[in-house]
C-alpha cells in the first residue's frame, strides 16, 4: 500500500474514483432488488396458479399412496409381463463370456427384456459396446431378439 495512503493523505482523484465505485455498486445492488421483487412477484404466481390443481389433486394422492402401502404391506408386486429367469441359470454362461456381455446376462436376468439402449445406459457403457455384446449373445444362443427387445433365451 503507498505511503501517503497509510499516512491519511488521499488524493482528489482516488477520492472521486472511490466515490463512483459506491455509486456502481449502489446502482448494482438496486438492479438486483428490482430483479428479486420481480422473482418473488413470479413466484407468488406460480405458487396461485398450482394451488387450484394441488387442492383438486390431493386426494386422489392420498387414496392412491393408501392404496399403494395397502398392497406393499399385502406383499403385492408388480408383475412386468416379462419371463422370470431361474438364479444361477445362466452362471456358467457369465463364466464364459467378455465383462460387458456378462452385464448385459445380469440385466436381462433382472429385468426381463430391455433394448439395446436401455442396456447401454444401465450397463454405462456406449451404444455401440451393447449392441456388440447382444450380437454375440444372441450368436451364442444365450440371448433372443423380440423386435426391439432383448431377451434372455428360456
Amino acid at each position: 500500500m503507498p505511503l501517503h495512503l497509510l499516512n491519511g493523505e488521499v488524493e482528489d482523484s482516488e477520492i472521486v474514483n472511490l466515490r463512483d465505485r459506491v455509486s456502481e455498486l449502489e446502482g448494482q445492488i438496486e438492479q438486483s432488488d428490482a430483479t428479486i421483487a420481480d422473482l418473488r412477484a413470479k413466484l407468488s404466481a406460480a405458487t396461485r396458479s398450482v394451488s387450484p390443481l394441488r387442492k383438486e389433486l390431493t386426494p386422489l394422492y392420498t387414496a392412491l399412496k393408501k392404496l399403494f402401502g395397502d398392497m406393499d404391506a399385502a406383499g403385492v408386486v408388480e408383475d412386468s409381463g416379462t419371463t422370470s429367469v431361474s438364479p444361477g441359470k445362466y452362471e456358467a454362461w457369465k463364466a464364459r463370456v467378455s465383462p460387458s456381455e456378462r452385464t448385459v446376462i445380469e440385466l436381462l436376468e433382472i429385468s426381463g427384456s430391455m433394448t439395446i439402449t436401455q442396456l447401454s445406459k444401465a450397463a454405462k457403457c456406449h451404444y455401440d459396446t451393447a449392441k456388440a455384446a447382444v450380437r454375440n449373445l444372441i450368436g451364442k444362443g444365450i440371448a433372443v431378439r423380440n423386435g426391439n427387445e432383448i431377451t434372455l433365451k428360456p
